[in-house]
């Protein structure tokens, strides 16, 4: 599967390959509201995305460099200027 990676999982205490989200949310108490998410892939076992996106204008295209470039803290500082714009 394309776009996964490994990672640490923190329930059963060992590495684990899968997709990490980020999600940006805002948490009520009674509900959770997601306003922005994004997928983030390390370079540790990383399966590149097999085809890369030929206009990097659009916004996907700009959210699957960003997936691969970028660490979950500048991620998640977009994240958060993007919901406050």
């Amino acid at each position: 599967m394309e776009g996964v990676s490994s990672h640490f999982d923190h329930v059963t205490g060992r590495p684990v390959i899968g997709q990490q989200a980020l999600i940006l949310g805002l948490a009520a108490e009674e509900a959770f509201l997601p306003l922005d998410s994004q997928i983030y892939i390390s370079e540790v076992k990383a399966r590149k995305l097999i085809a890369e996106h030929k206009d990097n204008r659009s916004a996907l295209g700009k959210r699957c460099g960003e997936a691969t470039t970028q660490s979950k803290p500048q991620m998640a500082a977009n994240m958060v200027k993007r919901a406050t714009r």
